[in-house]
């Protein structure tokens, strides 16, 4: 077995029932086999598996590395892709976490608008106990608490709109409060 680093592999393009013109596609690595080519990934996950000798593969170079620099190379690379993954995370928390407050902000606006119009409140209460959830056209309460929401509530956007699960709690909530 041989270890190949910075490859090229020339194959023939796959179409669902032929084969194109060759083209040249690289990878970070290659295990070579006696029937088979391995290539994989910076990290060395198995990207593509080559037969020898087939009609797709024309051929394939790069440098030959001991498996002992493959290990290390790898390693290097499977920790750089943790660290860039927590940072993501970390990245994607902030983001859930801004736009948990203004979902917040948004649903003390609709409450606010609620308490201040009983019509409306009475109106939209019923809107949701008479529609179907999950009618295709205008009839679903869903839609039609999402467009009230971004009429009154949101200047007639809906960007940062609240879940309408969550427009119906404020509306039951408020019902139950006055009942």
């Amino acid at each position: 077995m041989k270890i190949l680093k910075n490859c090229s592999v020339t194959k023939l393009k796959e179409y669902s029932r032929s084969y194109g013109n060759p083209e040249t596609v690289s990878f970070a690595y290659i295990f070579e086999h006696d029937k088979i080519i391995i290539c994989l990934d910076e990290i060395g996950r198995n990207i593509r598996t080559f037969n020898k000798g087939t009609k797709v593969l024309i051929s394939y170079k790069g440098t030959e590395i001991s498996e002992r620099s493959f290990k290390i190379a790898t390693n290097k690379a499977v920790k750089a892709h943790e660290e860039r993954k927590a940072q993501d995370k970390l990245i994607q928390e902030a983001q859930m976490a801004k736009e948990s407050e203004i979902n917040a902000l948004q649903l003390a606006k609709w409450e606010d608008f609620l308490k201040s119009n009983t019509e409306k409140l009475n109106q939209y209460a019923e809107i949701v106990r008479t529609r179907p959830s999950n009618a295709s056209r205008s009839g679903n309460w869903r839609r039609i608490l999402k467009l009230k929401f971004a009429k009154n509530c949101n200047s007639e956007s809906f960007e940062n709109c609240p879940s309408p699960a969550q427009l119906n709690e404020t509306i039951f909530k408020l019902i139950n409060q006055t009942a």
